[in-house]
């Protein structure tokens, strides 16, 4: 009898567990918000009918690349799917399938990371526990082990934030980003507002993310390859770059020339700029990842000439 009333407890307990991340806690502040960028800019992809330029990676696709810019130089349509890093690629690959046709583009801008994640790396991404908040049919339809580690995230001290976060809004308290424009893109990032981190990015000048360099065996590539072989049969172009980091980085040419045979293999384009997607520390706005207005728009016009070009030599 014990036992029963013990094992009752127990998937009572677990019921209610259940029951409280999928039905109360919302952490409307950070995943509020991040619900609100998803669903405005794939509301957008929707509204394109015409072949369109999609750009897709993590913060710095949003922060440091200009969708609206990039529009008006290649004069077609365009959207900034980009988010945040701790979103999965293999995931937004997957998403964004349902959306593309014959004669779309794609730009990869992606972070290093994203050529060496592995497969637990990818279910232990945010947007498992956003899924089981916000979108539940989208949960439903993750694989198992991605269900598994959305509850990697959910435990009391998210229910400790979500409280915060609901006070925090009672209070007026407003997000740090200004949030994005019709695009898709990171905008109100200015050089005057991004002044109060310039200490913090300059203390990161000898960062280096390229140190893994590539591991072609990852969860993360295999991933890419089966995006990269399903974009040529469908005729979508797919045109991978470095994303924008600080000058002081160095980055190592077999790292850019690997890079390049991965997408030529497939058919597909690697942009290699003639700064390396490099800027001066003073173009960066809060990390050294992240350019300001100024060079987002510098940037994007430097890649999308890139691209009308590979596109004429195409055509």
């Amino acid at each position: 009898m014990k036992i029963g009333k013990l094992l009752l407890g127990i998937l009572f307990s677990l019921i209610l567990y259940v029951a409280i991340f999928c039905f109360f806690v919302k952490k409307p502040i950070l995943y509020g918000e991040l619900n609100s960028m998803i669903t405005k800019k794939y509301d957008r992809l929707e509204k394109i009918s015409d072949n369109k330029l999609v750009i897709l990676a993590g913060s710095n696709g949003r922060y440091s690349h200009s969708a609206k810019t990039m529009r008006d130089c290649l004069h077609m349509p365009a959207v900034n799917l980009s988010i945040t890093a701790s979103i999965s690629i293999d995931w937004q690959l997957e998403l964004i399938k349902r959306h593309l046709n014959s004669g779309d583009i794609i730009f990869l801008p992606l972070e290093p990371h994203n050529y060496n994640s592995t497969e637990q790396d990818s279910a232990k991404s945010t947007e498992g526990i956003y899924c089981l908040l916000y979108n539940k049919r989208e949960w439903l339809k993750m694989p198992l082990i991605k269900k598994y580690y959305t509850f990697y995230h959910a435990d009391l001290f998210l229910i400790f934030e979500d409280i915060l976060e609901r006070a925090m809004l009672l209070a007026d308290v407003k997000p740090r980003s200004k949030g994005q424009n019709e695009f898709g893109d990171e905008i109100g990032h200015t050089p005057e507002r991004g002044k109060p981190y310039f200490a913090y990015i300059n203390s990161l000048r000898d960062i280096n993310p390229y140190r893994q360099g590539i591991n072609t065996e990852s969860y993360s590539m295999k991933k890419l390859s089966d995006f990269l072989q399903w974009a040529s049969l469908n005729k979508i172009r797919v045109f991978g770059c470095l994303p924008t980091i600080i000058n002081t980085v160095k980055v190592p040419q077999n790292y850019i020339e690997q890079l390049k045979s991965f997408y030529e293999k497939y058919g597909h384009k690697f942009i290699v700029l003639d700064n390396n997607a490099q800027y001066d520390i003073s173009l960066f706005y809060d990390t050294p990842f992240h350019l300001n207005t100024e060079g987002q728009k510098l940037h994007s016009e430097k890649v999308a000439q890139k691209i009308k070009e590979e596109l004429n030599k195409l055509n």
